[in-house]
């Protein structure tokens, strides 16, 4: 491991979403979805969600890009 590297959280440190509703799910990749197609974010976040490897802190980072990029 790299000396930068020290204390980085990964993936497996933090929570990746997991979901017990379709709908939610449904609602979650919507919002991330349209917020791709406005050019507020990019589709790679998107292709991560689909993947099931966004993490809980992540959507919530993704959440404030896109609530400053729309303002």
């Amino acid at each position: 491991m790299k000396p930068m590297e020290i204390g980085k959280p990964t993936e497996k440190d933090e929570d990746i979403m997991k979901f017990t509703s379709t709908t939610a799910k449904a609602a979650v990749r919507d919002y991330i979805q349209q917020a791709v197609d406005k050019n507020l974010i990019d589709k790679s976040w998107l292709e991560k969600f689909d993947k099931g490897t966004m993490t809980s802190g992540v959507f919530e980072g993704l959440k404030i890009i896109i609530s400053q990029r729309s303002a």
